[in-house]
């Protein structure tokens, strides 16, 4: 499946990348709309596209026209495409469905340049794998992420498995924005009750205990 480039959208031209990450925007039931009403929805898309876009660089993006909405390809940033997709994850006008996806795109010059490659394909699916306003990730793009960004690893949660549209299947995982505020509370919650116990089973209960209080009120002495 190839996709048009969005001309009014496009940043400078660049040479096309061999690996990249994919953000695909779908607009629920789209196909289901009447063709005005899909005209009035591909338009609010794209002011949340723009609205989300100034967290990227203007030289890393491109933005793709799709059948059921928008695609952003951003180079060499992961990092920079969760932030995106969790920015334009949380407009309540929309509500796009987001997959998130890394590995090879290409661009095909021509008139007007089209896009393929296998990181659209699973990012799409991706999308079609999640409900309005929430984001999910391919395992590639996981990795990559954790490749860029160490840290950002366990904040993806695995959700399931979806399809692209060669039947392929494609290992999803969990990557909106309220989803890695739960992960991170959570991880914050245990990392400070593991730290205290390994504290507190490194010494006498009784020593630690003083050590945390303050000296006893009375003295034997």
């Amino acid at each position: 499946m190839r996709h048009r480039l969005v001309p009014q959208a496009m940043s400078p031209p660049r040479s096309t990348a061999s690996h990249a990450s994919v953000a695909y925007l779908r607009i629920p039931e789209f196909a289901q709309r009447g063709v005005a009403e899909e005209a009035d929805l591909k338009e609010r898309l794209e002011k949340v596209v723009a609205g989300a876009l100034p967290v990227l660089r203007a030289d890393e993006y491109i933005v793709l026209e799709a059948p059921e909405g928008l695609a952003v390809v951003v180079l060499a940033n992961p990092r920079g495409a969760l932030r995106f997709a969790w920015r334009a994850g949380a407009d309540r006008d929309v509500e796009p469905a987001i997959g998130l996806a890394h590995g090879p795109v290409r661009i095909a010059q021509g008139q007007p340049p089209v896009l393929y490659g296998d990181a659209l394909l699973a990012a799409e699916g991706a999308a079609k794998a999640t409900n309005p306003g929430r984001i999910c990730a391919s395992r590639e793009f996981r990795d990559a992420l954790t490749r860029s960004h160490p840290g950002l690893r366990r904040l993806l949660v695995r959700s399931g498995s979806a399809v692209d549209d060669h039947g392929r299947a494609i290992e999803i995982f969990r990557a909106d924005e309220r989803t890695t505020r739960k992960r991170r509370r959570a991880f914050m919650s245990s990392s400070f009750w593991f730290s205290l116990c390994g504290r507190l089973s490194s010494q006498p209960l009784e020593s630690a205990i003083l050590r945390s209080c303050g000296s006893p009120p009375f003295s034997s002495s």
